[in-house]
């Protein structure tokens, strides 16, 4: 559990949903990302092993009331309410949130975006990534759903575009802010947009498109 709040400060957490399971694995793998630095850190109460923050004097000024928090991304933190944190020695070796609901907090200790989700992600450009019943969308700020939960897999959004992924086997295609398809492949696999190009497999081949869907020869 220590290794836990020792790395708050270190790593931005990246949330791995299992599909069909309430856990929400937590891994230490850096990510670079263009959130701002908080003036908060994360604290576990000793006596009740709960989750708060405090800020650069030391002081508690969120109070510790949650199974669990990441830090804050865009000036909201993910939190989780009634879950318990474990540890998987025998697949991940890596800490784990059992259950519970997540929603987000503000600086302030505010709850702005109810505690309603099974898994919820850091805030990226304005948006983030929840899940409801097995299935992924995205939100905004204000908590308002962007796209419908639909998908099993989401990345996110990358110079206005999202891969999303679905089905069984699973196909991606892109979505703009709003939520609308924009370029349908039918890719099974696809990356991020940076410079105007992303990286996409179909039927066997790896190749590059633009933001139109054209390939990129």
């Amino acid at each position: 559990m220590k290794r836990i709040a020792s790395t708050f400060l270190l790593f931005v957490f990246l949330l791995i949903s299992v599909k069909n399971s309430a856990q929400t694995f937590l891994s230490s793998q850096s990510l670079k990302t263009n959130t701002q630095q908080s003036a908060l850190n994360s604290y576990k109460d000793p006596k009740t092993g709960l989750y708060g923050f405090k800020n650069a004097n030391d002081k508690v000024v969120i109070a510790c009331k949650y199974a669990f928090v990441y830090p804050f991304s865009e000036g909201l933190a993910a939190v989780n309410v009634g879950g318990k944190v474990g540890f998987d020695a025998e697949y991940t070796n890596d800490y784990f949130v059992n259950g519970g609901k997540w929603g987000y907090i503000n600086e302030n200790g505010k709850l702005i975006i109810p505690t309603k989700y099974e898994a919820a992600e850091f805030f990226y450009d304005g948006f983030a990534i929840v899940e409801l019943n097995g299935k992924k969308a995205f939100i905004n700020k204000s908590g308002k759903q962007i796209t419908a939960f639909e998908y099993d897999m989401m990345n996110p959004y990358s110079e206005g575009l999202a891969a999303v992924g679905k089905g069984e086997p699973m196909f991606f295609s892109y979505i703009d802010t709003t939520g609308t398809v924009i370029i349908t492949g039918d890719y099974s696999a696809a990356g991020n947009f940076m410079k105007g190009k992303a990286r996409v497999t179909r039927y066997g081949a790896l190749y590059f498109i633009n933001k139109k869907g054209e390939r990129i020869k």
